[in-house]
């Protein structure tokens, strides 16, 4: 049996977790939600939206305040840090208005015939 180092165990829990988020989120990220289906789709997507804002604050907050304090952070490290914070809340940004739209879209069909093309 391989022993793993402790950094090797965050690594791969890390991924496991983005893997999770990504299969949660994956029909509203291609589409693949129908206004018919929205309410089976809900809670998977509202679960993964929320591991989605989880990764951005443990993110946020690693980035406004780093557990070694006595070290200074690489100005790469920072910088890339913030591109995948903003990436982010884009994300999630994005995800929250594909969810507000399916819901509006399953509504517009019950009372007004038409629906809202996104």
């Amino acid at each position: 049996m391989v022993k793993l180092s402790k950094k090797a165990w965050k690594t791969i829990a890390l991924v496991g977790y983005w893997a999770v988020t990504f299969w949660l989120l994956y029909p509203l990220i291609f589409k693949i939600i129908t206004p018919l289906k929205a309410g089976e789709y809900f809670v998977r997507s509202a679960l993964g939206v929320t591991l989605l804002i989880l990764i951005f604050g443990k993110t946020f907050f690693d980035l406004l305040f780093p557990m070694e304090l006595s070290k200074a952070r690489n100005r790469l490290n920072w910088i890339l840090l913030s591109v995948y914070t903003t990436i982010m809340a884009g994300g999630i940004i994005f995800m929250l208005v594909r969810i507000l739209a399916l819901y509006l879209n399953e509504n517009a069909d019950t009372y007004t015939g038409g629906g809202i093309e996104f």
